[in-house]
């Protein structure tokens, strides 16, 4: 890994890494996109989006990766349920079943749209405006229906088990 970087650095060289290892990501890499399914959920620079990570699919991840020091502690978030299928998605938002942060059905009639919420750092969330908009500017008075239901939506992850055994 030191060589690509330095190879990197030296000849201002891109690559495009598929890796499940965050580390190794976090690394490397100078920009990230997180896939759920076949969709990109969140994208950004890597620093910004693995210290504020906006997708509750992305927290869950970031969350069950090894912590680079063994006295880190942190609560690990564990998702209900199973992969769905991805030859037969769910409708709307695909992380919808297993989602500790679901508003409702929005999330299952509703596909979000990837959007910026931060500067470079883009979401594909019903809990951020910015997708919401979006989706309302793709949708029409479908997304236009479900924006009393969004804004009233709590925000917390309420699924959380802590893993350090204390």
């Amino acid at each position: 890994m030191n060589l690509l970087v330095d190879l990197q650095r030296e000849h201002n060289l891109s690559y495009l890494l598929i890796a499940h290892n965050l580390a190794t990501v976090r690394y490397m890499c100078h920009t990230v996109g997180v896939m759920y399914l076949g969709r990109i959920v969140e994208s950004g620079y890597t620093d910004p989006l693995f210290d504020n990570p906006l997708h509750p699919y992305t927290k869950a991840l970031i969350s069950a990766a090894l912590p680079s020091h063994p006295d880190i502690v942190r609560e690990e978030i564990i998702l209900p349920g199973e992969v769905p299928s991805p030859i037969d998605p769910p409708e709307g938002c695909t992380f919808n079943p297993r989602c500790p942060l679901k508003i409702g059905q929005v999330c299952e009639d509703l596909v979000p749209v990837l959007a910026e919420e931060e500067r470079g750092h883009h979401v594909s969330c019903h809990l951020f405006e910015t997708s919401v908009k979006a989706a309302r500017e793709r949708g029409g008075v479908a997304a236009d229906a479900w924006a009393d239901q969004i804004a009233a939506a709590p925000r917390e992850i309420t699924h959380t088990v802590d893993v350090t055994g204390a």
